[in-house]
This record gives C-alpha cells, sequence and structure tokens, in this order.
C-alpha cells in the first residue's frame, strides 16, 4: 500500500528539487538531510528515488520536476521515464512539459502537444510543444518553421520561457540567423542558468562567428551553474575545439570529460572526432570499441563506421553502419553512409561519408536537439 507523504516531507522534496534547479547541488544535499527516511546527504534526483522506494506517494508536479532534474543530469530515458510517470499520475500536469517536448520522439509529439492545449491553452508549455512538434518534422519546410515561430510567439506572450526562447535561437541558427540566434540562447541562459543545451549552442554559435574568447569565456561562467564535471570539461572542451593551437587542450578536456563520466556520448563523439583530426583516428577506433562494449548504442556505432572509412577500412565500416541501423533503423548518417561504400564511392565521396562529425557539431542540426 502506498503511503501518503505528509505535507512537511513533501516540502521538504520540493524544496530540495528548486534549489537543484537553480544549480544548487550543494545546497539540494543540504536539504536533503532533512527527509527523515533518509540517514545519509543525498542528491535531490537520488532522494527522490529513495523517497518513492520507500512507498511514499508524490504529486505529479513533484515527479515532473525530478523529471527535469534527470534531463539536467543527461540521464534522458530516465528523464523521459519520469515525464511519462508525471502524465500517467495526472494527465493535465503542465510543468516542465515544454522540457519534455524538447527530448519527446516525433511520433509521440501530435498527440502529446494536443493534450497539453486541451487541458491549458493559457500557458506556455503546450505551445512550445506544439512549436517541437512542427521542428522537429522531418519534412521541415517554411511553412512547418512559420508555424513553429507563430506558436512560440504564443508561448512568449505568456512570459519568459527558456525552452520557448532556445527553439527560437535553433530555428534562427539553423537559418543562418546566428546574431539573433546568440541573443536568444543567451535569453534562454539568463531565464534558466543551468540550461547546459543552451550553453552548448551558445558556444557553437560564438565558435561560428570566429568568437573563439567569448566562446571559451562563456563555458568558464557555465563553470558557476552547471554542476556536473563531465558538462565542465565538454563545454570547455568544445570551447577549444576550433583552433589548431588549442586542439591538444581541448582534447584534454574531452577526455576528462569521458573519463569523469562513463558512457557520456557527447563527449564520446566529440572526443572522437578531434581525434581524428589531430590524425589519430586509431586511437577514436579504440576509444569507441571500448565504449561500445560496455554502452552500445546506435550513434557510436555510426561514429566508429566513420573512423574505419577515415582509415579505408571499408568492409569494417560496413558492418558498423548495419549494426548501427539495426539499433535505429532511421539513423540517416548510418543509411547514407552505408549507401556510399555500397556503391563503391570513390574516395573523395568517402571522406564525405566519414562525417566529420556532422550529426554532432551541427549546433543548428535540430534532429541534434533531441
Amino acid at each position: 500500500m502506498t503511503s501518503k507523504a505528509s505535507a512537511s516531507d513533501i516540502t521538504v522534496l520540493c524544496t530540495c528539487t528548486y534549489v537543484y534547479m537553480q544549480g544548487g547541488l550543494v545546497e539540494a544535499t543540504m536539504h536533503c538531510v532533512c527527509l527523515v527516511p533518509f540517514p545519509v546527504p543525498v542528491g535531490a534526483a537520488t532522494a527522490f528515488q529513495k523517497f518513492e522506494k520507500q512507498g511514499f506517494g508524490v504529486p505529479a508536479d513533484t515527479t515532473s520536476d525530478m523529471a527535469a532534474c534527470m534531463l539536467k543530469l543527461g540521464k534522458k530515458s530516465e528523464a523521459e521515464e519520469l515525464f511519462a510517470k508525471a502524465r500517467a499520475q495526472d494527465e493535465h500536469v503542465l510543468k516542465h512539459m515544454d522540457a519534455y517536448a524538447r527530448v519527446v520522439a516525433f511520433d509521440k509529439l501530435e498527440r502529446l502537444s494536443s493534450e497539453l492545449l486541451y487541458s491549458s491553452s493559457c500557458h506556455a508549455e503546450p505551445w512550445v510543444a506544439k512549436a517541437w512538434h512542427h521542428s522537429k518534422n522531418k519534412q521541415f519546410t517554411l511553412a512547418e518553421r512559420t508555424k513553429a515561430n507563430i506558436f512560440l510567439q504564443k508561448a512568449i506572450s505568456f512570459g519568459g520561457n527558456a525552452e520557448a526562447s532556445f527553439l527560437q535561437a535553433s530555428l534562427c541558427f539553423a537559418n543562418q540567423g546566428f546574431r539573433l540566434a546568440v541573443q536568444k540562447y543567451s535569453e534562454a541562459i539568463q531565464l534558466d542558468p543551468s540550461f547546459f543545451e543552451a550553453y552548448e549552442a551558445l558556444i557553437r554559435c560564438y565558435l561560428e562567428a570566429r568568437s573563439d574568447k567569448e566562446a571559451l569565456s562563456l563555458a568558464r561562467v557555465a563553470k558557476k551553474y552547471i554542476k556536473q564535471p563531465a558538462y565542465q570539461y565538454y563545454l570547455e572542451g568544445i570551447a577549444l575545439s576550433q583552433k589548431p593551437s588549442s586542439l591538444s587542450r581541448a582534447i584534454t578536456a574531452l577526455q576528462k570529460a569521458v573519463e569523469v563520466e562513463k558512457g557520456f556520448e557527447k563527449g564520446i563523439l566529440i572526443l572522437s572526432n578531434l581525434y581524428i583530426q589531430d590524425g589519430k583516428a586509431e586511437k577514436a577506433v579504440q576509444m569507441l570499441s571500448k565504449q561500445l562494449q560496455r554502452h552500445p548504442s546506435a550513434v557510436l556505432h555510426a561514429e566508429l563506421g566513420s573512423c574505419y572509412t577515415r582509415l579505408k577500412r571499408f568492409q569494417e565500416a560496413m558492418e558498423q553502419y548495419v549494426l548501427a541501423l539495426r539499433k535505429d533503423p532511421f539513423l540517416e548518417r548510418a543509411q547514407q553512409s552505408l549507401d556510399l561504400l555500397r556503391r563503391g564511392a570513390d574516395q573523395s565521396v568517402m571522406s564525405v561519408a566519414a562525417g566529420e562529425g556532422e550529426a554532432v557539431l551541427g549546433a543548428g542540426n535540430l534532429e541534434g536537439l533531441e
């Protein structure tokens, strides 16, 4: 039988969650000490998990809070499960549903956005979800972009919304509107100082504009609010990645990122690309092969295929692309590269198939924002 948490327990958990969402991991841990069932200090996400295991019922809003925490910790699958659980608890819950829309698969977005709008058309979250539905459409036409922007304007009419500003910035970046993208990503960070993806995308904007100093400065500012060391090293690494003179420093930072957090896929992909730039494709192969033994994924198989292509080991490359497509039949990068190899493309086309990190390094790539 599920126990009902007391009002004071829920208040402490919510306070812990709120403080964590503001980037205060240490402060959140201090709040967690107050939770009666837990004799040791723990982080907000761990506290919530243990709270549930004790059989205490928590409100849907709190479940959604913890889903958002999981998202900030980079635990996308756990976040999606908690967001879905929050909606199962209360189909009218709106809190953080805009963040849920950012990560949920396209085929679930139409229903999600429609249900959210049915619950309320007077809050930002349903309109952001609707905008994501149009932005993630594979047939992303000018009409789809226009609809997405209209829905985002509607969302912002209810007040500042970090997720709305983030998507506006991404649409601008994809359309080469770098100046406005910088403004909107900055706005998203101002509204949510712990918004890791906004820092990442803004750094890429600066790099695209050859503003390396601004990129590195932003990575250092982010350390005040992004508490995970892996993310801190990652942002520093991408900020240093553009100049040959700082390539070794970028590699060192990314190595630290993937060492601190095993299975940190974003860091692994960028580090692989930097190894290739540094003429160390074999090292990238070793790293990816090792990671695939621990954390098999379609994207890592595709990246390993790119490395093998660079090394002209075409049969092994094709095998990796096939493995990638078995895990994710809709991974376009793997399918296109496999098709090129099967057609016996010449060596110059092979280099295109290698990817040069195209899906990873494109800040304006909306598919990469899911």
